[in-house]
């Protein structure tokens, strides 16, 4: 999920952190990554994943419901 809240506290209106991320299965993986990255758009964040993941990029699934 997108926290805008934080950023916005923080002077980086407009930017968004991950607040917390699960796979397809509904497990928990927000310790797998840095929840203090400030990202811009949602470009940005697949980037990360990708990197964090070692996956492609058209293969993360922003699903935000």
């Amino acid at each position: 999920y997108k926290d805008f809240e934080t950023s916005g506290h923080t002077g980086a209106g407009g930017m968004f952190q991950i607040s917390s991320i699960e796979d397809h299965d509904e497990n928990d993986l927000t310790d797998k990554v840095d929840v203090g990255i400030h990202f811009h758009n949602d470009d940005e964040l697949k980037s990360y994943l990708s990197s964090v993941f070692s996956v492609l990029e058209n293969e993360i699934d922003l699903d935000l419901e």
